[in-house]
């Protein structure tokens, strides 16, 4: 598991299990009264299909099969369980019941035929609205879905207060529901953390997930390549849900990474000893202390993976993007802009990151004109990516209009 972090803890004060007994709680979903864990259990149990047996979630730790947080404000649980029906895969699942009139009712149910594993199932505020969304976090074979390997996707449900359905949804053919919850996002990871500020005051504040890919199954150790395989590189984004356009995405939640960050640079140091003489090595960590606001240990460790001999072209035109990146938080901007430029003039990129970091330059030296038009570039190849690649449900794009606006507003 990635270290606790300084500023930023795991959102696990807004579920507790059953088995706790009473709950008293002073966070989104506030729950006036609760249920005992063998009432609850008897309840569960006349809504379970035939041959369903409960299933416990592997994350977050003491997860309960048996969950109960109030959803829709009324100060009164809800109780959610989780089940396999059949042996191991068998068919995953997930029921809700609501208690009206002195009786429970189940008021949403959904049936995840691919999954094999239930990873994860907790609440946290995801939207900001005061509300707790349901998280499930589902590990099924990427074979089945013409990939490679194991993988996990969280979806997120929020209480809608009238009954919804996955008909007619792409994903009914695999993962249907029906009740009063919707799915409103889902992303795919290999190790998930829900973060929310440890200051928070407002309940109606949002939660964080800090998604990590590319991890083997010993959980922190990067892939071994000795074998001649292709290598893999641990790499962590932090997204939150917000508002754009017409819409809602997640979005890069950047204000987050320097303190989430500056706990993992002693695991990025780690795989860098493991192999010094691999570039991409030291890449990711001097990518981990740009994110952590180390500029100047970024720069040190980019001074050594450029002294990495590498026949792949995109080493250099990374090493110069992220030296820029550096030069930028040092307040170097115009030496930031002629290593840009100079990247540019090696090779054409078409990289939103490069516009990106050539933009915060020309902000940083005043140049309005410069900056607008490179964060405006930043966002058109962003579009044309996500649209490419068909991306749903998250996007970069918040993240560079927040730049945009910023000079913008700045200029006038």
């Amino acid at each position: 598991m990635a270290p606790r972090v300084t500023g930023v803890q795991s959102q696990n004060i807004v579920v507790k299990s059953i088995s706790e007994g009473d709950l008293k709680v002073d966070q989104p979903g506030d729950i006036k009264w609760s249920i005992s864990a063998s009432e609850a259990n008897t309840a569960v149990q006349k809504f379970l299909p035939s041959e369903a047996k409960l299933e416990t979630p592997k994350n977050p730790s003491g997860a309960k099969a048996i969950q109960q947080q109030d959803m829709d404000g009324d100060g009164k649980p809800e109780l959610l369980a989780t089940y396999r029906v059949g042996q191991s895969p068998g068919k995953l699942g997930a029921i809700l019941l609501q208690e009206k009139e002195h009786k429970w009712q189940k008021v949403w149910e959904l049936n995840y035929a691919l999954a094999y594993a239930l990873d994860h199932a907790s609440f946290a505020d995801i939207t900001g609205d005061g509300r707790p969304e349901l998280l499930l976090g589902w590990t099924v074979d990427a074979r089945s879905l013409g990939g490679v390997g194991k993988h996990h996707g969280v979806d997120i449900f929020a209480w809608q207060g009238h009954d919804t359905s996955s008909k007619g949804e792409a994903l009914d053919k695999f993962e249907h529901w029906q009740g009063i919850l919707t799915r409103i996002d889902g992303i795919g990871y290999e190790k998930m953390e829900v973060l929310a500020p440890t200051d928070q005051e407002d309940t109606g504040q949002q939660a964080a997930l800090a998604l990590w890919s590319h991890l083997d199954s010993r959980g922190e150790k990067v892939y071994n390549s000795d074998s001649g395989e292709e290598h893999y590189y641990p790499d962590c984004a932090i997204y939150r849900w917000e508002k754009f356009g017409s819409g809602t995405v997640l979005s890069s939640a950047d204000d987050l990474y320097p303190d989430y960050y500056k706990k993992l640079v002693a695991f990025y140091q780690e795989n860098v000893k493991e192999m010094p003489e691999d570039p991409y090595y030291w890449l990711f960590l001097a990518r981990a202390q740009l994110n952590a606001n180390l500029p100047e240990d970024a720069l040190k460790s980019i001074t050594k993976g450029e002294s990495v001999k590498s026949d792949d072209s995109w080493d250099l035109k990374n090493w110069l993007i992220m030296k820029g990146d550096a030069l930028n938080k040092l307040g170097k901007y115009e030496e930031a802009r002629s290593i840009l430029t100079n990247a540019m003039e090696r090779k054409n990129d078409n990289s939103y990151k490069y516009y990106l970091i050539l933009g915060h330059s020309y902000a940083g030296l005043k140049e309005t004109d410069k900056a607008k038009a490179a964060y405006e570039k930043s966002l058109e190849l962003i579009k044309q990516s996500e649209k490419r690649y068909n991306y749903a449900g998250y996007s970069e794009q918040p993240m560079v209009q927040r730049a945009l606006d910023k000079v913008i507003n700045c200029h006038k």
